[in-house]
């Protein structure tokens, strides 16, 4: 599953945000571990700090650069409690605004 995010400027540093309540089938479970990822080509950087987070339900990345007119992927995988893996991905437009 993808969606298309607002446009981000290559000076910007933006954080992005994917909530994962609806795959998280028992009440028990939780997320346990995030993972994130670029797309091809390089440009756009997973920052370190603030590093990425989970809070509750949702994981959380800080990006920063990326090169005009082009449209990078930004997936999440993570790991609930439970066992479960699962992946989702965000496109980010980069404009020079």
């Amino acid at each position: 599953m993808s969606s298309t995010l607002e446009t981000k400027d290559p000076a910007d540093v933006k954080d992005y945000a994917i909530e994962w309540a609806e795959v998280l089938t028992a009440e028990t479970d939780t997320l346990s571990t995030s993972a994130w990822s670029t797309s091809e080509p390089t440009g756009l950087t997973v920052a370190t700090a603030p590093p990425p987070a989970i809070s509750g339900t949702k994981t959380i990345v800080w990006v920063s650069g990326g090169i005009p007119n082009t449209k990078y992927v930004l997936t999440n995988t993570v790991t609930t409690a439970g066992g479960r893996t699962h992946e989702r991905s965000i496109t980010i437009p980069c404009l020079q605004r």
